[in-house]
């Protein structure tokens, strides 16, 4: 059997102090050297006009295009398909190109049929104004 010296027990002691500068070092790299993005989304939120319409847009016809929680769309109260989005508001705005197109949404309706609704009236060039609520959808 072995013997055990009285005394000093050498044991290894290991200091942390330069690895915990190097951690935080790569910290303080890693969040300067990052990039944050910026996501642009849909703001739905109501607000409230209290300004009175001045005489130039009295006159300015609107072509409602309503998105229904049923994945029904209808322009100007006539049901359409997704993909005549565009010839149907591009036919309109050749009839009056002043109008502006009103995308009125349900509060439950689908968030992808929506935006291919906005994008197809950006497609036709319109001036696009947005609604949380659609009143013909049933």
């Amino acid at each position: 059997m072995r013997k055990r010296r009285k005394g000093k027990v050498n044991e290894a002691d290991v200091d942390m102090t330069p690895m915990l500068d190097i951690v935080f070092i790569m910290l303080i790299f890693f969040i300067v050297s990052s990039t944050f993005i910026r996501e642009d989304g849909l703001d739905l939120t109501q607000h409230k006009n209290d300004k009175k319409p001045n005489e130039a847009t009295k006159n300015i016809k609107a072509i409602i295009v309503q998105v229904c929680k049923n994945r029904d769309i209808f322009i100007d109260k006539r049901a359409i398909d997704v993909r005549s989005v565009r010839a149907n508001i591009e036919r309109k705005l050749a009839d009056d190109n002043r109008a502006l197109v009103l995308i009125e949404s349900e509060a439950d309706a689908n968030t992808g049929l929506l935006v291919k609704v906005i994008d197809q009236a950006k497609a036709a060039k319109a001036a696009i104004s947005l609604s949380p609520t659609a009143t013909h959808c049933s």
